[in-house]
Formats: structure tokens, C-alpha cells, sequence
């Protein structure tokens, strides 16, 4: 149970334990599918010229992110090309799923344990009554706000809620499902819609084995892939900024602190993790706690910059609430093993 508003941020790394690929694994596996699919004969020839053009162009700008390649074409009026980089995109994030990960005792490349989402769930259920979970007037008194396209997050609570052996009674899982769905916002889209969640897609899909499957996904799903100046964005971010604001915990899972994501068109960090102020008129700060696996400085840079108004501790106290140290709580882990031996997500 969450009992203080809570808001988790994901970042690749958050998915990356579910064998998702990081930013420059994912340009390379598009540009293997793009070269793949424009040798075919099952496309159009304008189809054929634009999946290997699209491959060539990756190769030569070597783009720091997708999302940057995508926002200069998308700049530039290359509307084709857009919509074929998205259609690639939910290819390669089909290609790598696997249901087998978030099993027990699901390990990494590295042999580590990796499906962090149980620690979630555990958070969920901890010191709540099925009867409670799906009371559609009881607050979760939680919200992730995602910067990954992959649904595997949706695919674990989904599969922990719907199956037979679930803890929660058939109607009080769909509810559950029902009041999940607006509590977790994906930044730039996502690559499957699920039924709970408002789309079409079957609630159980994950892997879409079939090749030919895959294509019809792809086609279909692009359009869920957003970029930043998107018209329909600028709402999205006000939603996700209020969020911050008024949560009392904030955690950043293998989140990068890109400086387009932590900037003002989207997170706004500078403002929106700034000290709160109480009813009584005193100044509270929220509850920080963030990943940086193998402890890159660049990450903690940007994260002391965006905490600036933390140096003068003294002017201000932690959430009532909370017995933790102001400062922020850093864990140098892959996320697993940062929610297993070093923070909790529900508690300060």
C-alpha cells in the first residue's frame, strides 16, 4: 500500500532488466530490421527504398536517440520517414519481448535478478484488503510516468490480476485494472494499448511470435509513438508536472536525467521537485530516491543541479512524515537489486 502520494519515473534502465534494449542497442536493432525488411519482396517498392534509406541515415548521423533522429525528420516535414522509424521501433521492442523474465528467479545477462515489478506489486498489495484494491473510491495513491515504449509493466499487473490464480476475485481484479489504467503515463507513447487501458489489443499480449504479425503491429501501433512536440503533448506534460508537485515521493528508476526530459517543456525538475509549502506556511521537501547504476557523475551533476535548493537545508523540513536524511537517496544498482537492499518504492 502507498500511503503517501507517490509518483515512480522510468527510465530505459527500468526496462532494460526485461532484455529491452538501451538507446544505442535500439538504433542498431533498428537499423538490422530496417536493412532486413527492405531486402523483402512483400513491400512496396516505396516501402523497400525507405526501410534501407532509413537504415543508411542511422548509420551516418549515429544519432545520440532515436527521439532526437525522430524530432530533426519530424522538423524537417518527413512525414513517410517518421511514420517508418515508429513502425521500426515497435518492431524491435516485439522482437526482444519475453514472458519468461518475469518469472521466479528471472536473471539478467549477467546473472542477476532482474523482474523488479514484484517489489511493485508487493508494494501494492502490502497492508491492503482485496475488498479495498478494487473499491474504485480507494486511491492507489500512485502514478508512474514512463519514458519507455515498451507495455511490460501493463503485461505483469495484467497477468498478476486477470489469471486464475490471482489473489484478487474476478470482479475486483477488473476493477483494480480499471482504476490502474490512468495512473501510469507514458511520455512518448507505447508500442501495444491493452483492453483495460482503453485500446483494442488482447489483454494478454505480450510476444508476437509471427513475423507477419509483427509487421501488422507495427503498422498499426505507430501512430501510439510520440515525439516531444507533438500538439497533443503540451497537456500530457502539464498532467505529469502537477503530478511531481504534489507528491510527497519521488523515485527515479533507471532514469537517465536526460536534459530534455528533466528541462520545462516536459519533467520541469527545476520546479517541480522544489520545496512545498505546508498549511501551517513552512517549507517541506519531498522524499527523493533515484537509481544511477555503476554511479555516473554526469547523473549526479544534473541531479544536484536540479536540487540546488536543497544547499540550504536548514530552511526546510522533510515531509512530517519522514524520518530519512533531506538529502536525496542514491542507489549505485541495477534497479533489482536497488529495491532489494537499498529503498523501498512505498515508504520513506
Amino acid at each position: 500500500m502507498f500511503e503517501h502520494p507517490t509518483t515512480i519515473v522510468l527510465g530505459a534502465g527500468a526496462s532494460a532488466s526485461y532484455g529491452y534494449p538501451l538507446g544505442d542497442t535500439l538504433i542498431k536493432n533498428i537499423i538490422e530490421i530496417g536493412e532486413r525488411l527492405g531486402k523483402t519482396t512483400s513491400l512496396l517498392i516505396k516501402e523497400e527504398q525507405l526501410q534501407v534509406r532509413i537504415s543508411t541515415l542511422l548509420r551516418f548521423y549515429d544519432p545520440v536517440s532515436i527521439d532526437a533522429f525522430l524530432l530533426h525528420y519530424k522538423e524537417e516535414d518527413h512525414e513517410p520517414l517518421v511514420h517508418q522509424v515508429k513502425e521500426l521501433i515497435c518492431e524491435a521492442i516485439y522482437e526482444v519481448e519475453n514472458q519468461h523474465l518475469f518469472s521466479r528467479g528471472a536473471e539478467d545477462e549477467e546473472g542477476l535478478l532482474s523482474n523488479w515489478y514484484r517489489f511493485f506489486w508487493d508494494a501494492i498489495l502490502s497492508g491492503q484488503s482485496p475488498e479495498k484494491l478494487g473499491d474504485p473510491d480507494e486511491p492507489l495513491n500512485f502514478n508512474i510516468i514512463t519514458f519507455n515504449y515498451d507495455t511490460s509493466l501493463e503485461y505483469f499487473l495484467n497477468s498478476r490480476t486477470v489469471t486464475e490464480d490471482t489473489i484478487l476475485p474476478h470482479t475486483l481484479g477488473g476493477n483494480f485494472l480499471r482504476k490502474l489504467a490512468p495512473c501510469i503515463h507514458h511520455v512518448y507513447g507505447q508500442t501495444l494499448n491493452y483492453q483495460w487501458t482503453g485500446g483494442d489489443e488482447n489483454s494478454l499480449t505480450l510476444r508476437i511470435e509471427d513475423a507477419g504479425a509483427r509487421r501488422a503491429y507495427a503498422s498499426r501501433n505507430a501512430q501510439k509513438i510520440l515525439l516531444i512536440n507533438d500538439p497533443q503533448q503540451d497537456s500530457h506534460y502539464d498532467k505529469l508536472q502537477c503530478l511531481l508537485k504534489h507528491s510527497d515521493l519521488v523515485v527515479f528508476l533507471g532514469f537517465g536525467f536526460d536534459d530534455t526530459n528533466i528541462g520545462s517543456q516536459v519533467l520541469n525538475l527545476g520546479e517541480t521537485l522544489k520545496p512545498r509549502q505546508s498549511n501551517t506556511g513552512a517549507n517541506w521537501l519531498p522524499v527523493i530516491k533515484y537509481t544511477n547504476f555503476n554511479n555516473h557523475e554526469i547523473i549526479n551533476q544534473k541531479i544536484e543541479a536540479i536540487l540546488k535548493q536543497h544547499e540550504q537545508l536548514h530552511e526546510f523540513t522533510v515531509h512530517k512524515s519522514a524520518t530519512d536524511t533531506l538529502r536525496p537517496i542514491k542507489s549505485t544498482k541495477k534497479v533489482y537489486q536497488a529495491l532489494a537492499e537499498d529503498f523501498t518504492l512505498n515508504a520513506f
